[in-house]
């Protein structure tokens, strides 16, 4: 997320623009770096999301798991929709939130 914030000018998302970068100039290579840690941190998602719903309710493992697919989804859609209207920043803001709501209610589901 860091790298994304450095390498994206603020409304390069919404709109054409000539705007400074934070630290690095774009180039090509730097969104397929991201795009790959993207990738992993989604695997890594989906993966402990498996297990932690395994763990939970085993005798009703699948009617768990596509529930929480479903709300992801849900608030992917949403912020995918929305990003038209936010900055990089904003973007950036949430997507960091959810990660930290998602690591709270992780870590409170395997204490229970």
């Amino acid at each position: 997320m860091l790298l994304m914030l450095l390498s994206t000018p603020t409304w390069a998302t919404t709109t054409p623009t000539d705007e400074e970068t934070l630290f690095f100039e774009p180039n090509p290579y730097i969104p397929l770096v991201i795009a790959v840690l993207f990738g992993i941190g989604d695997n890594c998602v989906n993966t402990s999301r498996t297990v932690i719903c395994a763990l939970i309710l085993p005798e009703k493992r699948a009617q768990v798991f596509s529930i929480s697919k479903f709300y992801q989804s849900l608030f992917q859609a949403l912020i995918m929709f929305l990003s038209p209207l936010i900055s990089v920043q904003v973007y950036s803001a949430v997507m960091t939130s959810f990660g930290f709501a998602a690591l709270f209610l992780y870590k409170s589901a395997i204490e229970n």
